[in-house]
């Protein structure tokens, strides 16, 4: 059964607004704010995968799980739509270690999955922000649960970890969420009392 805290119609715009939030509370100054933080000096120094994309292209670019408890235990997508930029961009999937995220997380929670974007217009050099249209992220992980929380990472030493749960969708061992920005990471936690319980752990 689907546990759903979002996705519904009209919910890809009020991720928008979330994700600004998360963006404000980030405390991005002026003069950061005028393109992206490399969120490679932010604990996601591996490059997972790189597609160039030209205004209006679409992309589907599937990555194994291969950063969340240390073993490739499923595999992640992310859907680029159209409208997601008017330059054209390299996009970089990003992802940290296991060992990091999880010494920065939440007592009592295991961080099962963690990924950035760095997102380049590549007739500037400049890394881009803002998207115009959602980019999807779904990561199909048998450590997934119903009480699993995706989290935004900020771009400061150490992280702060920033619930962005809302507009989550959760179907049996599948997460997928929206994203609007490049400004923060993304980190998934489930509670480890979930994964005692499970019968494949």
């Amino acid at each position: 059964m689907a546990t759903s805290r979002g996705l519904s119609p009209g919910s890809v715009a009020r991720a928008a607004v979330a994700c600004l939030a998360v963006v404000l509370a980030s405390r991005v100054t002026p003069a950061q704010a005028a393109q992206a933080p490399d969120l490679a000096q932010y604990g996601y120094r591996h490059v997972l995968a790189t597609v160039h994309l030209q205004p209006g292209q679409t992309a589907r670019i599937t990555v194994p799980d291969a950063y969340s408890a240390g073993k490739a235990m499923g595999y992640a997508t992310i859907t680029v739509p159209a409208g997601a930029f008017t330059v054209p961009v390299k996009f970089e999937v990003l992802a940290g270690s296991h060992q990091h995220w999880q010494a920065l997380a939440p007592k009592g929670l295991v961080a099962i999955a963690n990924f950035a974007y760095r997102v380049t217009d590549t007739a500037t050099g400049q890394r881009i922000a803002a998207f115009h249209a959602a980019v999807t992220y779904s990561v199909r992980d048998a450590m997934v649960a119903k009480d699993s929380v995706y989290w935004a990472t900020t771009a400061t030493s150490p992280a702060k970890f920033l619930d962005a749960s809302p507009h989550t969708a959760i179907d049996g061992d599948v997460l997928t969420h929206p994203q609007m920005t490049a400004n923060v990471g993304w980190v998934i936690t489930t509670p480890k009392a979930d994964l005692m319980k499970s019968p494949s752990m």
